[in-house]
């Protein structure tokens, strides 16, 4: 049982120094991908407006221009500091709540770790982690969200 787990602690190590350094290798100099500049701009809009709607500039007109766009958690992250930065982590974060999805689910710490490597070695998820995109970001609270369903607290009383 204790060899098990070191064992199990082993791929763990090996598979979040993969992630890394398949993350690390899909970093993009280039940081804006098309699809970025919506979150960039909703961000600016939240940090001038205090609104997801705002101005493109001076006496420009308003962007979005539908009041549905109601993801607001990126851009607010955004503002904290930098977005490349904030998808990367996000990116990272994503590895041990895939192994406690899987291994909640399955029951197995075995499925945990294939389960992690899953997310680690994902294309989609290395590539666009790499650049200032929401994938990552959503991926992380997808698992988050996912594992509030199965978390049960333990029945010991302090």
């Amino acid at each position: 049982m204790v060899l098990l787990r070191q064992m199990t602690g082993v791929f763990l190590s090996i598979v979040i120094l993969l992630g890394i350094l398949l993350r690390v290798a899909a970093l993009s100099s280039f940081k804006i991908y098309p699809d970025s500049y919506q979150s960039l701009i909703v961000a600016q809009n939240i940090q001038n407006y205090h609104s997801v709607l705002g101005y493109l500039g001076p006496q420009g007109m308003l962007y979005p221009d539908f009041f549905s766009w109601t993801r607001p958690i990126y851009p607010l992250l955004i503002l904290l500091g930098d977005a490349q930065v904030i998808s990367f982590c996000m990116g990272m974060l994503a590895f041990p709540l895939a192994f406690l999805l899987c291994k909640m689910l399955f029951k197995s710490s075995a499925y945990g770790v294939v389960g992690m490597l899953l997310v680690a070695v994902s294309f989609h998820h290395s590539v666009w982690g790499g650049f200032i995109m929401t994938e990552t970001t959503g991926v992380f609270f997808i698992f988050a969200f996912l594992l509030t369903f199965l978390w049960q607290p333990s029945s010991k009383k302090f």
